[in-house]
Formats: C-alpha cells, sequence, structure tokens
C-alpha cells in the first residue's frame, strides 16, 4: 500500500483491508476482454460457476501457490491457475465477516473481499477440496480438522449478494471454465472422475485393460499359431481362446457338428 492509500483510511478494519487487496485492480480491463472474446453473457457464466477443486484437478488444471504477492492477487494463464496462501484460524472468519460487512455496507467501496470469499467458497465443497489446497501450498490452517475449514469457508457469504460484473475474479473464473469446457479437459474429467477416482479403483482400471490385451494378444497368437483356425466356427476359436488360461485345470472334450473337437474346462 502506498502512502496516499494509508491517508485515505476510514478505519482499522479498511486499513488491513487495504492491505491485502492486489495494487492495481483494473476490473473494467478484465470485463471487457471477457466481453470481446465470447458471447454477451459471459462475464456472468465465468462468475456464477465457480468449479471445486476436485473438478478442476480432474480436468487437469494446475493449482499453484502464489509468492511475493498480496493474498487476493489470484491469476491464472491458460490451464495454470496461481493463488497466494490462505492463512486460515480461529480469529480469521471473524476478521472477514467484519471486512464483507463493511463492503456490503460502505457505498463507495467495492467488494473485493467479498469476490475473493466467493471464489473460495466455489473452490471448496467438501474436506477433500481443502485437502488439495493444502497439499499445494495454498490454504493453511489450525483448525481441528479439513471440514471444518470447509465449513467455515462456505458459510462467509450465505445470504450476501453478489454482483457478478463487480468481481475483479471474473476473468480467472471464465478462464478455467473456458479451459474446463474444452474437448480433451471434458474427456479427461470424465475418465479420471469414473475411473480413477481413487487408488483402488485405478487398480481395477488398469487390471480390466491388461486383462483385455491379453486376450486379445493370445487370440492373435491363436490365428497365426494354426492358419487354419480361420475356416472354424468363431464360437470354437472363442472357448478356446476365452479358456486357455485354465489348461492345467480338469477339463473334457466335446466335438460341435463338424466334428471340430472344442475343450472345455472346468474346476
Amino acid at each position: 500500500m502506498n502512502a496516499q492509500g494509508i491517508q485515505n483510511t476510514l478505519h482499522f478494519l479498511d486499513l488491513f483491508r487495504q492491505s491485502i487487496l492486489p495494487f492495481p485492480i483494473n476490473l473494467s480491463q478484465g470485463l471487457k476482454s471477457i466481453k470481446t472474446s465470447g458471447s454477451s453473457n459471459a462475464a456472468e457464466e465465468g462468475i456464477d460457476m465457480v468449479r471445486s477443486m476436485t473438478e478442476l484437478m480432474e480436468a487437469g488444471v494446475v493449482i499453484e501457490k502464489a509468492v511475493n504477492c498480496p493474498p487476493l492477487d489470484v491469476s491464472s494463464e491458460g490451464r495454470w491457475l496461481k493463488v497466494p496462501p490462505l492463512y486460515v484460524d480461529d480469529h480469521k472468519g471473524t476478521l472477514f465477516r467484519n471486512m464483507v460487512a463493511y463492503e456490503q455496507c460502505h457505498p463507495k467501496c467495492k467488494p473485493y473481499v467479498t469476490s475473493y470469499l466467493f471464489f473460495f467458497d466455489g473452490l471448496i465443497n467438501s474436506a477433500e477440496d481443502v485437502g488439495f489446497l493444502h497439499h499445494k501450498g495454498v490454504l493453511h490452517h489450525c483448525l481441528g480438522s479439513n471440514k471444518e475449514v470447509a465449513k467455515l469457508l462456505n458459510g462467509l457469504c450465505k445470504e450476501i449478494a453478489m454482483d457478478c460484473g463487480e468481481s475483479y475474479l471474473c476473468k480467472v473464473v471464465h478462464d478455467m471454465n473456458t479451459y474446463c469446457n474444452g474437448s480433451y479437459a471434458w474427456f479427461r474429467a470424465g475418465l479420471v472422475h469414473h475411473y480413477f477416482r481413487s487408488w483402488v479403483v485405478g487398480i481395477s482400471t488398469l487390471g480390466a485393460i491388461i486383462v483385455v490385451y491379453l486376450s486379445l494378444i493370445q487370440t492373435g497368437f491363436t490365428f497365426v499359431k494354426d492358419p487354419k483356425n480361420l475356416n472354424r466356427p468363431f464360437h470354437h476359436d472363442l472357448i478356446h481362446c476365452l479358456l486357455l488360461p485354465l489348461s492345467h485345470l480338469f477339463s473334457f472334450k466335446i466335438s460341435d457338428e463338424n466334428e471340430n473337437n472344442i475343450w472345455i474346462y472346468s474346476i
């Protein structure tokens, strides 16, 4: 904060608020760039849909800790999201609520802190999201659990009306939504969400892929080994290929209508 900003502060709460604001804030330029790059309501679409950390990471968004910048200086570039560290303790909730009330009541005060808290409210939907942010060095707390942090941050902006056009983070959110709506990010998010959400599901998925791969290789070797297999019925080769790994078990032989031998294996 410069000397002029200190002289214009009204009280200690305003002084603290001024000290954490990104400087300078060029809100009009951000809104202009969004409106010229998309539809007329692009700004509203961007701020209305703040995706959670889980969704962003599934889509391939990389979040990292921003250093040597004010706490509210959130920026984005492509799929990279840079967020300064946020420290949460037992007293931070009261401080944030007072700053939100100040921004809502003062007619000439822009809702920068309110926009910032709305942004974190969207990022955090569960204790897992808090864990992701903590692992990346973006969120630190001394509360009892990640669940308590999520509950605190999700409750700071309850019953608060927010004008989308007044948010200084509208371009950041719009950029993230633009990336997540792309074909690659959409396909990656679906794949990770359904098949690689946890290490147990991931191992099961890889195991199934390996089994299918080995079955295809086995089928190919069966035809290459004996070209006569091309003249045999399909069901004969299907049973033979699927049950070949069980050849060490008990087995018996039957014949089909064309007198082709089919080995049936059983335990």
